[in-house]
């Protein structure tokens, strides 16, 4: 995510400020998730948590934005614009991205020996 977000924002000459935020949340979450795979302790980690929810939250919002960018083209949901315009996958990949390592944590948090449980 983080290359791929760095060379199409800079593609795009990051004419909206909000193109940064991909890239510190894509760069965080490989930073946080490097910091979990060395960590021996057993449990979830606050800031790891955060980070996460940052990414998916980040990755909502983006997804949102790129929808916006193809559907206010000329001929709006075309194919033409749905190749051309902003890519609507790469986003949702940085949702997803957010949401495995939160219910990684949900796992890493369940006690030796008992079964991990996400969302109950």
């Amino acid at each position: 995510m983080l290359a791929d977000s760095a060379v199409e924002h800079y593609r795009g000459s990051f004419g909206n400020r909000a193109m940064y935020a991909p890239l510190l949340a894509s760069a965080l979450s490989l930073a946080v998730s490097g910091h979990g795979v060395g960590d021996r302790r057993n449990g979830a980690h606050a800031v790891r948590d955060a980070t996460y929810v940052a990414a998916g939250v980040t990755g909502l919002i983006g997804t949102c934005f790129h929808v916006y960018n193809v559907a206010k083209r000329p001929g709006r949901l075309s194919l033409a614009n749905l190749f051309y315009g902003a890519p609507l996958g790469a986003p949702m990949a940085l949702l997803l991205s957010g949401m495995l390592g939160y219910a990684a944590e949900r796992v890493r948090d369940a006690p030796p020996g008992k079964e991990a449980r996400i969302a109950g």
